[in-house]
């Protein structure tokens, strides 16, 4: 577990990734919709750049700080 109760980066992306699917296959219901993450407490770049590694980027339309 990461610092502030983080997941495992490969299990956030995993997890960002099947809910950008699902948003996708529930379209034009979310269209429109944004999907930003991977919030974090503090600016965590170490676990951005993990989850980002993992897959995560592809699932966001936009990165939170």
């Amino acid at each position: 577990m990461w610092c502030c109760g983080h997941l495992e980066p490969a299990v956030y992306a995993a997890l960002a990734l099947a809910i950008k699917d699902a948003k996708e296959k529930l379209s034009p219901e979310l269209d429109g919709e944004v999907l930003a993450g991977p919030t974090t407490c503090g600016a965590d770049l170490k676990y951005m750049e993990a989850v980002f590694q993992a897959g995560g980027l592809r699932a966001f339309d936009a990165i939170s700080w």
